[in-house]
């Protein structure tokens, strides 16, 4: 498969008869369902690969694979300390040149998670 998360996570919701607009009224189990068969068909190492083929030698590769954990680590601590919510594939970039991550839309920012409709719980 080839498509955005957001789009592979509605077919695997409508699937199973889940109305992806009406989230207070999501079945937990089917959800966990949904997740399940997703996560089964990525690539554990989908990162490492997009990282491998980004570098020209095995050192770069390994200095990318530090770059790629550093940047992640910013990133959580980051959005954790501003309360940055709403963080899925499809709001992560990945430069695999440069093996670093940024954070795309910041519109749930603050702890705003915990205002919206149906309310973030991470």
């Amino acid at each position: 498969r080839d498509a955005a998360p957001s789009h592979l996570w509605r077919l695997a919701l409508s699937r199973r008869n889940i109305d992806p607009s009406k989230r207070n009224e999501w079945d937990l189990s089917k959800i966990r369902s949904a997740y399940d068969e997703l996560a089964a068909d990525a690539p554990s190492e989908l990162v490492d690969r997009a990282l491998a083929r980004a570098q020209s030698s095995c050192s770069d590769y390994v200095r990318a694979r530090r770059i790629y954990a550093e940047s992640l680590g910013t990133s959580c601590v980051v959005a954790h300390a501003l309360g940055l919510g709403d963080r899925h594939l499809d709001n992560v970039l990945l430069d695999a040149s440069s093996a670093k991550l940024w954070d795309v839309d910041w519109g749930v920012c603050f702890d705003a998670g915990h205002r919206l409709r149906v309310p973030e719980k991470v």
